[in-house]
C-alpha cells in the first residue's frame, strides 16, 4: 500500500491504467543489437 496524498487514502501500490501497462521504453533496435553482440560473446 502506498499513500495518495491528493487521495487522502491508502491506494495498492502498482495500480494503474490497463492501457499504460504494456508500454515499452527504449527502442527495439536497440535491443536487437544489443541481443546479437550478446550472442556472438557467449558463441
Amino acid at each position: 500500500m502506498k499513500e495518495n496524498v491528493a487521495v487522502g487514502r491508502l491506494i495498492p501500490a502498482g495500480t494503474g491504467l490497463q492501457h499504460l501497462r504494456d508500454i515499452v521504453v527504449g527502442d527495439n533496435e536497440d535491443k536487437e543489437e544489443d541481443l546479437d553482440s550478446m550472442s556472438a560473446a557467449v558463441i
